[in-house]
């Protein structure tokens, strides 16, 4: 999601005129508020990391991130580890609640 940049995606014309982004979270995968918690998070804070400072290397962004866990910690949010594996076609399907 950080490598994502939906103006240079844009036809020319269209470029400078984009008012804002969303995130699209399939509920259908989020049995309970737990793992909604963990779909929506770090990717919310991506999200408007992109938004507002725009192309930022990696590593510039993981520091703003690992600064902000503590609040959302703070909040209650169940969010995704931050050092998780990517998910690939070999990862195993979770078939029951993660402990």
């Amino acid at each position: 999601m950080h490598g994502g940049d939906p103006e240079a995606q844009a036809p020319a014309d269209g470029r400078g005129r984009i008012l804002g982004t969303q995130v699209q979270i399939w509920t259908e995968f989020a049995p309970d508020a737990a793992d909604l918690d963990r779909l929506a998070y770090p990717r919310l804070c991506v999200l408007a990391d992109r938004a507002w400072t725009g192309a930022t290397p990696w590593a510039d962004f993981a520091s703003r991130l690992h600064g902000h866990v503590p609040r959302v910690d703070a909040l209650g949010v169940r969010r995704h580890p931050l050092t998780a594996p990517r998910t690939t076609a070999a990862t195993p399907v979770r078939t029951a609640p993660c402990a």
